[in-house]
């Protein structure tokens, strides 16, 4: 196989590209209610963790960054999926066209600064490999949890919007 972008390591995570057999892990990702909760309306399936996984590696080989895997080196136990991608949501200039920053960690991990810590990373490796540039996030504003995130990483708040019939927040990064 071929690997689509570098692994990274922090205290306690590794975070690689995508790999065969990791939609697995997506599915079971998303599927406790409390996980998928500020995610959008959606019923995780095989299919959908399939076509997640494929846009996710699809990311790495179009634009060169995309979501890591993040797994507990001591442990091997997985955490989550996070990272840095391409995705047009349409909803406007001051977003689309930017690179979004995104996370989502699993129930039983959540809570325990792996976001905080594998985003940290994940930003010096973009900002090395491809020039510090804005970038951006959509959050629920009930989400504290990643609202909390988003602030400890340098996203601050420049809108509102609504998303498959949600409001939700914008948020920057800036060079």
């Amino acid at each position: 196989m071929i690997a689509l972008g570098p692994t990274l390591t922090t205290n306690r995570l590794t975070l690689r590209p995508p790999q065969l057999g990791d939609e697995a892990h997506l599915l079971a990702l998303v599927t406790p209610e409390e996980t998928r909760r500020f995610l959008g309306p959606f019923k995780p399936t095989r299919s959908d963790s399939f076509a997640r996984h494929v846009r996710n590696a699809g990311g790495w080989a179009l634009f060169g960054y995309g979501t890591f895997m993040a797994v507990e080196t001591a442990t091997g136990d997985f955490v989550g999926s996070m990272g840095l991608f391409k995705f047009d949501r349409d909803l406007g200039a001051p977003f689309d066209g930017c690179p979004e920053g995104g996370w989502i960690v699993a129930l039983n991990k959540a809570g325990q600064g792996y976001a905080s810590e594998g985003m940290a990373a994940i930003l010096d490796w973009f900002d090395a490999a491809h020039g510090r540039q804005r970038t951006v996030c959509v959050i629920s504003p009930d989400n504290a949890a990643s609202q909390k995130v988003a602030a400890k990483l340098g996203y601050t708040k420049f809108g509102e919007s609504v998303l498959e019939d949600d409001a939700v927040d914008l948020l920057e990064r800036l060079p």
